[in-house]
């Protein structure tokens, strides 16, 4: 092996950085929040250049998901005990937890997830979003189930001695 002193020279995200000289050495680097990438080659004294060796994807994600298009929507009133809790995100995401159940999503951008409730009533559910480096996202969804008042299926309409009555059934 040849052990001639060289010096390193490279780029990060297209800039040149500081070189490196001797047999062997290292090099550090603050990495930039998003993909960064990095390419190397060596030089030594007789003037032998090294192929480049390039590192084109080295993400730093320090930043958590941002959620927007959330459903239910804020103080909304629902009609239905069944509904969908779902989201837009602006980056992927790897699992959502609602309301204490986690939901992987396999590096999706957005999500809709069903949910059932078994009464009427006012709800505050807890949603935390994860994007694929760990970073999360919390927020409450408050919202409302009121069902209709009148059910048509429990309604008879009849007439009887040329009056029209309406019976409901509790």
């Amino acid at each position: 092996d040849d052990l001639s002193p060289v010096i390193i020279y490279g780029k990060h995200n297209g800039v040149d950085f500081p070189t490196a000289q001797g047999t062997e050495g290292s090099l550090t680097f603050d990495l930039t929040e998003g993909v960064n990438t990095f390419e190397f080659y060596a030089k030594d004294v007789s003037g032998n250049v090294s192929d480049k060796i390039a590192l084109s994807y080295i993400n730093l994600d320090t930043v958590a998901p941002e959620l927007s298009d959330i459903m239910p929507e804020r103080s909304s009133i629902l009609r239905d005990l069944t509904y969908k809790v779902s989201a837009n995100s602006n980056e992927l995401l790897s699992k959502v937890v609602l309301g204490g159940t986690e939901y992987p999503l396999d590096s999706k951008e957005k999500f809709e997830i069903s949910q059932v409730q078994q009464v009427e009533g006012e709800y505050l559910v807890d949603l935390e979003a994860f994007d694929l480096a760990g970073n999360s996202t919390s927020i409450q969804l408050n919202f409302e189930i009121i069902l209709k008042l009148l059910r048509i299926e429990l309604v008879s309409i009849y007439t009887e001695d040329g009056n029209i009555f309406i019976s409901g059934q509790p």
